[in-house]
């Protein structure tokens, strides 16, 4: 079918260039120029753009993990401080506004 040196080159070639920061479509360009094979280059990028996804995924994961911590404990602590009559606002609005962003943010990551 295929010569496997040469999709282990490329594969090996496509983790490099994304781990050095590139995304799937310029890898697929930068491929593009070592061979005119279009099937190997796309399943060679299919691939290259699962582990894209996947780390992306678990990089939203986390900050979503992240925010949920931030949101519980600002409702914790504002609990607290209202029980007690203390005040309230910078837990209420610091940890709650930080939750959202990291929410937002872990979201983007997860979506794309």
């Amino acid at each position: 079918m295929y010569n496997n040196e040469l999709y282990d080159n490329l594969k090996d070639l496509a983790i490099e260039y994304l781990n050095s920061g590139k995304d799937p479509d310029e890898i697929e360009k930068l491929l593009n120029q070592k061979t005119d094979d279009k099937l190997l280059l796309a399943v060679i990028i299919k691939e290259i753009k699962k582990i894209s996804h996947g780390a992306n995924r678990k990089k939203g994961l986390q900050k979503l993990a992240l925010s949920g911590i931030l949101l519980f404990s600002g409702f914790i602590i504002t609990c607290i401080n209202f029980h007690y009559n203390q005040p309230f606002a910078a837990a209420l609005y610091g940890l709650t506004a930080a939750g959202l962003v990291f929410m937002f943010w872990g979201l983007y990551n997860i979506i794309g």
